[in-house]
């Protein structure tokens, strides 16, 4: 975790992911890593699939500066909707990545 840290802090998003992601193989629910990898993603820019449900237990678990934190995200969040026909849907079970939608950072 204490790599992880420097290299966020650093600017180092990859990286820092890389390094939370070894702390969650001994551990797969510690919060600490799960917030780091999130923080570390929507800080890169990164379209990590997994980064809705980090923020969902992010909202869930957390202290409440982490909480609203992973509320804002998921609410800034975009989605395209996989439904025929295409084109940009967007409602809140779509940003929340509960629906058949693909979520994308804001």
């Amino acid at each position: 975790m204490n790599l992880a840290l420097v290299l966020e802090a650093a600017g180092k998003y990859t990286a820092a992911g890389d390094a939370y992601e070894s702390a969650l193989e001994g551990h797969a629910n510690y919060l600490p890593a799960i917030q780091g990898l999130a923080r570390a993603a929507v800080r890169d820019g990164r379209d990590d699939s997994r980064l809705v449900g980090w923020l969902e237990t992010i909202a869930m678990e957390a202290d409440d500066e982490w909480r609203a934190w992973a509320r804002g995200r998921l609410a800034a969040g975009r989605c395209e909707w996989l439904a025929s026909p295409p084109g940009p849907q967007c409602g809140p079970c779509c940003a929340l990545g509960t629906s058949r939608g693909i979520w994308h950072p804001g």
